[in-house]
């Protein structure tokens, strides 16, 4: 049988040699493509990683960079009915004249601003703009009248608190009307401090409207309305307890979710802090909270107002073991607290002995140990219904006003350290009633979700609950 042999003709030769060549070729120029795409990637990964840095001619393509302008809100265009994280809201986009004039004039007039959904973002075709939200905040739900600007890099960029203490001292305690008058004269006075802020960088007005004085609120809320309408930006209503709650977001990198002590005059609650507008609350007081519980000992041991500080002062060089006062509710498996028994308790000891230096130091130091025990018990009850829920945190924090107490804090972290989470530690300045708190709260809220803008029929509600929103 004949063998057939592959003789090609030097036409199919050519053919073949020729495509041969250019299929080859085709196969490295894909090579060659997708190395420089996988270069491309790499530098727009590393550009956009590194932190922001202030605009010039030498910034690279998709570098993070810092710039001031003036925003040109008659160009302003708004896209409705976009939706972001399975929420509908608004997509903004506003011009920005970049005011720099060591910038090349091309550079300049390509730049715009974009706002999306409130999470303030600027490109041009080379750049990646990292534009930061600035809040005004004020607080002035008790007796501290505080104002604040905070933006959304996590820096206090003004914070100045004046706490009424001395004038309700002589009254032994807070007086409503009497809060409120403060609250009205000293905002009038640092309302003349604000003439200096530039509300162009301003992106938003907030403001406590609740739980709080009426007085107070009416007074802070007002004030932050009446801001807010003649420098035409919006409004932001908060709730101050939730601003506690996310404080510790403010200072640290704790991530939700994370469990909170609140302990305050007014509260005492065991939070589970789900996101910025998440809150599951484990166990409440049933009577007093905490810090009132402070006061009226502090009282009944003559020490005036606010009684906290000066419990804690007397306990710091006495003997905690010498008085043994009741944990009401400790054996219970729940996480709602009481501290009407323990106040009682205490009130009657104080009434059956005189006001030795040794009595006023070992009582104290008794005192707040108790205090500290119940707060330990009540955590270990709510870790263990996270795990029964099969919730996992990583992280505590405690604060409020009675957060101040180094003791309660030393003593928490250690027990904190011993259930491996991590403890979050809110300074003191933080931990009272300030308006940086209600700054950040603010700017959580532009953050997650979608805001009514400039609700002027929001009212301040003294009795709202930790989880609910205006």
């Amino acid at each position: 049988m004949k063998k057939n042999k592959f003789n090609p003709g030097i036409k199919v030769t050519i053919f073949f040699v020729f495509f041969s060549c250019v299929f080859f070729s085709l196969g490295l120029w894909q090579i060659e493509r997708g190395q420089d795409k996988q270069s491309i990637l790499d530098q727009f990964e590393n550009n956009t990683s590194k932190a922001p840095s202030v605009i010039s001619d030498k910034s690279q393509k998709w570098d993070r960079v810092r710039v001031k302008g003036t925003w040109q809100k008659e160009k302003q265009i708004i896209i409705d009915n976009v939706i972001n994280k399975g929420l509908a809201g608004y997509k903004v986009l506003t011009p920005l004249q970049i005011a720099s004039s060591n910038l090349k004039k091309d550079f300049v007039e390509e730049s715009f601003f974009y706002c999306h959904f409130f999470d303030f973002q600027t490109f041009n075709k080379n750049l990646y703009f990292f534009i930061i939200m600035k809040v005004l905040a004020i607080e002035s739900s008790c007796d501290d009248t505080s104002i604040s600007i905070v933006n959304g890099d996590k820096n206090i960029e003004f914070l100045e608190t004046i706490n009424h203490r001395k004038f309700h001292k002589d009254h032994g305690g807070v007086i409503p009307e009497m809060a409120a008058r403060q609250h009205l004269e000293i905002l009038d006075l640092l309302g003349r401090s604000i003439k200096k802020i530039n509300f162009s960088n301003i992106s938003a007005i907030a403001a406590t409207f609740g739980p709080g004085l009426i007085g107070g609120l009416i007074v802070g809320s007002s004030f932050a309305k009446g801001l807010s309408i003649s420098k035409n930006i919006k409004l932001i209503p908060i709730n101050h307890l939730q601003a506690h709650l996310l404080s510790p977001r403010l200072v640290s990198d704790i991530k939700f979710p994370y469990l909170c002590l609140l302990v305050s005059g007014g509260n005492t609650a065991l939070v589970l802090v789900k996101s910025s507008n998440e809150f599951n609350t484990l166990g409440s007081t049933i009577d007093d909270s905490a810090g009132e519980c402070f006061d009226k000992v502090a009282k009944g041991l003559e020490l005036g107002y606010p009684g906290g500080p000066e419990i804690e002062k007397l306990a710091f060089r006495g003997n905690n073991k010498k008085f043994k006062l009741p944990m009401p509710l400790t054996k219970k498996t729940n996480c709602d607290f009481s501290f009407s028994g323990l106040k009682t308790s205490a009130l009657d000891v104080i009434r059956k002995n005189k006001k030795t230096k040794i009595f006023l130091k070992d009582f104290s130091a008794s005192f707040q140990h108790t205090i500290s025990k119940v707060f330990e018990i009540k955590i270990l009850n709510s870790l263990a219904q996270l795990k029964k829920d099969n919730i996992s945190i990583n992280d505590f924090s405690i604060c409020g006003g009675v957060a101040a107490n180094k003791y309660l804090n030393t003593q928490l972290r250690k027990f904190i350290a011993s259930k491996e989470l991590n403890f979050h530690q809110v300074p003191l300045s933080l931990c009272t009633d300030n308006a940086a708190m209600i700054g950040w709260n603010a700017i959580e809220i532009m953050k997650a979700r979608k805001i009514k803008l400039n609700n002027y029929n929001v009212r301040p509600t003294p009795n709202i609950l930790i989880h609910e929103h205006f």
